[in-house]
């Protein structure tokens, strides 16, 4: 092991100062992840893609790393940085006197989904209020999804609200919208993700804040165990909603775009609990990321069968995106009953 460069044992200083990085390592390996993170780079909600070395970064879901722009160093990492406050590819000293100046604005552009996520995957969620509780703050059905084209009849069911006063947890998220995710038969809260309304592509702000161990889960598990059709993996909660909307009540959703090893293993439970159509369908998004974690699941999931990936219609990002029209024209099981 050798001894940091002074600039990079200073840089990685200033990424502990706004939380990427929970302490700064004497004379690290080469190569060793330092912290794991959500990217806010390009803003993806993926709470594992970004990995932190000793003398470099890796956005695992767009390469953001690989934009020559910037560089994959940590002065890279930095001048990345300043570009999503500023909007000006700064050379390396303007740019890291602007961040050393403007640290609260450069912690703010990935706001907590920064928060060394790996690790806190790896520990059981406990939370100390019901999920009456999480209800009791929010606005069912949430307008947000209203507007997007969902049934309220269906936001009620999954219980979808407009945060209007702070969450149990203490979490001011007032005008998000909260998707309880809840699991197990007498639905013991796991937690929460709130979705920003305001959020754009290139925004500083992130869309998806995760306020669960999102490795540990499968959003909807309970209600699939219970599907006599067919199982749909999808990326997020909107797919699984508008499957259920168009009678397909056995989808579930990674919260991301990957797979992890423990909701592997959930979706063979219930798998194995299955007594009728146990068909096996993986609804990805239309683009790069979506091509990558179909590949993935399909990979991971072929002991279970032989999946079959299917796209969301033409013109459309994801399913949460089409109709209902357009989900039961794809005859993905003949004799589902779709909902009224």
């Amino acid at each position: 092991m050798a001894a940091l460069d002074n600039l990079d044992r200073k840089i990685l200083y200033f990424l502990k100062s706004i939380g990427l990085l929970a302490r700064v390592p004497g004379c690290p390996a080469p190569g060793k992840v330092l912290a794991r993170s959500a990217c806010f780079l390009h803003g993806g909600d993926n709470p594992n893609a970004l990995l932190l070395f000793v003398d470099g970064y890796a956005c695992e879901t767009r390469q953001c790393h690989k934009d020559k722009t910037f560089g994959l160093n940590l002065p890279g990492l930095v001048r990345h940085m300043v570009y999503k406050v500023t909007g000006e590819v700064m050379p390396w000293r303007p740019a890291w006197r602007f961040a050393q100046d403007n640290a609260a604005r450069l912690e703010a552009t990935g706001g907590e989904t920064v928060r060394h996520a790996k690790a806190a995957s790896k520990r059981p969620l406990h939370v100390d209020w019901s999920a009456a509780d999480l209800a009791a703050c929010l606005e069912i059905p949430d307008p947000f999804y209203l507007t997007r084209g969902f049934q309220a009849e269906t936001l009620v069911h999954f219980g979808v609200g407009r945060c209007v006063r702070p969450l149990p947890d203490g979490k001011d998220r007032s005008g998000w919208s909260v998707v309880p995710v809840l699991g197990g038969p007498y639905k013991v809260p796991h937690g929460y993700s709130a979705r920003n309304p305001r959020w754009f592509e290139g925004g500083e702000l992130p869309k998806w804040v995760h306020a669960f161990a999102r490795n540990d889960c499968l959003f909807n598990a309970d209600a699939a165990e219970r599907s006599r059709g067919p199982i749909i993996l999808c990326e997020g909660p909107g797919e699984v909603m508008r499957f259920y909307e168009a009678g397909l009540d056995g989808a579930v959703a990674v919260m991301g775009n990957s797979l992890s090893g423990t909701q592997q293993i959930l979706f063979g439970m219930i798998h194995s609990l299955r007594y009728n159509g146990n068909d096996i369908f993986i609804a990805a998004d239309a683009d790069e990321t979506g091509r990558k974690f179909a590949q993935e699941a399909s990979r991971k999931l072929r002991g279970f069968g032989n999946p079959v990936v299917v796209f969301p219609p033409r013109g459309k990002k994801d399913f949460g995106g089409a109709t209902v029209e357009e989900i039961r024209a794809m005859d993905l099981k003949k004799t589902c009953h779709p909902h009224p």
